[in-house]
């Protein structure tokens, strides 16, 4: 009954997303196109803190504890992440309320901890823990231009079907053969997101420039956690928080020749 209720739960999301960017393709996309003099592409690298409040606390609260007993834990903070991302922009200074543009965007964020460790008893026990908090995520979102600087703001979704987190624990009696027990967990994410943005940009020819940003993401919520055989299937929920700052740079690429010559264009 459990994992009945589980799926239906997914197929709801899908069908939510799909329903999400029907919404926005007919009262976002077909009018930005419409109305755009121009467009073009960006791809760029960031920096993305993530507050992951519950996790990074339980994480703190292992490592004192384990030191406390004289053990050496190194369990890793997930307070910070990689993303990448594209992005479509479609500019709208052709509107009469002045220069604006309109944006999707796709990217991952990359939030992974491969570097936990609990050293037992020196060489003879060992464990080793991994977890892959990232999501994909899809945006639309709108901007205001002033000059070559800007300030936006858009909603999206932020999903993941696959994450995971697995322990694993390597036992020796003579310091050279291992036995491994692992324990792992999954589960996925869906859940809906903002973000409050400004940046630069900056044409070094009319088809070619460079972009920099900087913002605030707010994305929180639950997810359910299936814990796996070792007890049972057991369904759990947790807290996950990936807001925070982000900070990043990139490339802006344009089809249009006529792109420079219309005036001050978007960032990201």
């Amino acid at each position: 009954m459990i994992v009945d209720t589980i799926c239906y739960k997914k197929v709801k999301k899908e069908e939510f997303v799909k329903k999400f960017f029907l919404i926005f393709a007919a009262g976002f996309i077909i009018p930005a196109a419409v109305h755009a003099s121009s467009y073009h592409f960006e791809v760029f690298l960031a920096y993305n803190q993530t507050a992951m409040t519950d996790y990074n606390k339980n994480i703190a609260d292992l490592n004192n504890m384990y030191t406390m007993y004289g053990i050496n834990a190194q369990f890793q903070k997930l307070d910070h992440a990689l993303l990448t991302e594209v992005s479509w922009v479609a500019d709208l200074n052709s509107l009469n309320s002045g220069d604006w543009g309109f944006y999707l965007r796709a990217g991952r964020l990359n939030l992974i901890d491969d570097k936990s460790r609990i050293n037992w008893e020196g060489v003879t026990a060992y464990e080793t823990i991994s977890s892959d908090y990232s999501v994909d995520y899809t945006c639309a979102g709108m901007r205001k231009y002033f000059g070559f600087l800007y300030a936006g703001a858009d909603c999206g979704a932020y999903f993941n079907w696959g994450n995971n987190s697995d322990d694993t624990l390597y036992l020796s009696s003579d310091g050279i053969n291992y036995d491994k027990y692992e324990y792992k967990t999954t589960w996925n994410t869906f859940l809906i997101g903002f973000n409050l943005e400004a940046g630069i940009d900056y044409w070094l020819t009319d088809s070619f420039g460079i972009a920099a940003r900087a913002g605030y993401r707010i994305v929180k919520g639950k997810v359910t956690v299936d814990l796996g055989p070792a007890y049972n299937d057991q369904m759990v929920d947790e807290n996950v928080d990936y807001s925070g700052i982000y900070i990043g740079a990139g490339v802006m690429i344009a089809l249009q020749q006529e792109r420079k010559k219309s005036g001050p264009v978007s960032g990201w």
